[in-house]
């Protein structure tokens, strides 16, 4: 088997005669070519672009199929690469898909995107097609190519220089990080001995990912492995891994918030990757939302404005859920406000404690306003109250404008 390491000076000459290629000069300095690269070279008589497509053609098979991202907030599914051919579904923003072909501006899905088979069966061809990039017609980007996710040997074998390394502990113990990364991240099963957590003390590396398998419980394989890094004295940054099965998404946040939520709170983890298992449809931006949602109830960064509620009972003098939802979407974009809405004052004062502000029913058809634990504003009706909860959110400085949608975008609500 050839050399997967760059070769040095003295090999390079020794395969250059054993090719029989000595009318062929080595570039100087001498590139850091693999032998599949360097045989390349010379059997071509010397052209460099032979070799970097050798290289090139090694990290596409080491990336597999080119997976794409929807960017833009819906887009048709076609029969055909046009912009004229029918309709046969379509995808939304966030949305992840591997491509089986490339052709002209336009992607043709694979058998495993989301909604495939509903699609290709309504297709008169069986295919599934989708614009890249809409400028022509006027709407920008519709979709985005996906970085590819590489083997540590994957990236042994097609260097990419400055690359993440995801390595076990045992590889990142021999050694078998690839030279070209720029940071080393260590997987963790829960499973590892004392002993070999040890080593860790002394491996260079930028986190650790705690990826339990199924057949471990994640909560006590985790409290674990924490355990033996107070003992040992290790302070390695730990992202949690959580791989959910296709679902949907309430079960996927019960699952986030139960397995990994709790060790959260406790201060056991630094943050959380969500890998969906294959056959998952997830969006990227629910992804996001979720996670960010999780790192906000487990008080580790917030994001958005930290609504409190009180679970409503017999007292409570107006919808809770209707006034929620109205305050949300007023002021859900306020990152480090907290607002408590309480149906009544029996429990609400001291419930809502620590919030910054308090909506409070005073009264059937009145509302009292609260900031802190002081009530500023009494007998305020009901239909005024938010207006007003608004201004006393400016007049306490905590108040911005929330972004607006990209220009144009509702109104391009499906592209291409």
């Amino acid at each position: 088997p050839m050399s997967k390491k760059p070769l040095d000076e003295a090999a390079v000459l020794e395969l250059q005669a054993d090719l029989f290629a000595e009318d062929v000069d080595p570039p100087s300095p001498l590139p850091a070519w693999a032998e599949d690269q360097w045989v390349a070279f010379f059997e071509s008589g010397g052209d460099a672009a032979a070799a970097e497509a050798e290289l090139a053609r090694k990290a596409a098979a080491a990336a597999g199929p080119p997976r794409y991202e929807v960017v833009h907030r819906a887009c048709f599914v076609r029969a055909e690469p046009s912009v004229k051919a029918k309709p046969v579904g379509q995808q939304t923003r966030g949305t992840v898909f591997e491509a089986s072909a490339v052709r002209d501006g336009w992607v043709k899905l694979s058998h495993n995107a989301p909604g495939f088979d509903a699609m290709s069966s309504s297709s008169p061809t069986g295919e599934c097609w989708m614009l890249i990039d809409g400028s022509e017609v006027g709407l920008g980007e519709l979709l985005r190519l996906r970085p590819p996710q590489l083997s540590a040997a994957a990236l042994a074998a097609a260097p990419v220089e400055g690359a993440v390394a995801l390595v076990s502990l045992e590889e990142a113990a021999s050694g078998a990080a690839p030279p070209c990364a720029g940071r080393v991240v260590v997987r963790l099963s829960g499973e590892e001995s004392a002993e070999e957590v040890r080593q860790l003390k002394g491996l260079p590396h930028a986190f650790v990912l705690l990826d339990p398998p199924p057949s471990l419980s994640r909560l006590h394989a985790s409290r674990r492995v924490f355990s033996l890094f107070e003992q040992e004295g290790i302070d390695s940054a730990v992202i949690h891994a959580f791989r959910p099965p296709p679902s949907d998404g309430n079960e996927l946040a019960l699952q986030l918030g139960s397995q990994v939520g709790g060790l959260l709170c406790d201060g056991l983890g630094d943050g959380v990757a969500i890998v969906p298992q294959e056959g998952a449809s997830f969006g990227t931006d629910f992804l996001r939302t979720t996670s960010f949602g999780l790192l906000q109830g487990a008080r580790m960064r917030s994001t958005k404005t930290e609504f409190v509620s009180c679970p409503s009972c017999g007292r409570t003098l107006f919808d809770l859920q209707e006034v929620t939802a109205q305050i949300s979407s007023r002021t859900g974009h306020l990152p480090g406000v907290a607002i408590a809405i309480m149906g009544c004052i029996v429990n609400g004062p001291g419930e809502m404690a620590d919030a910054d502000f308090g909506y409070v029913g005073g009264a059937p058809g009145k509302v009292d306003l609260y900031v802190g634990k002081e009530v500023v504003r009494r007998g305020i009706p009901n239909e005024d109250a938010c207006d007003q909860l608004i201004e006393l959110i400016k007049e306490n400085g905590m108040w911005k404008e929330p972004e607006e949608e990209e220009a144009g975008e509702e109104s391009a609500a499906v592209a291409a």
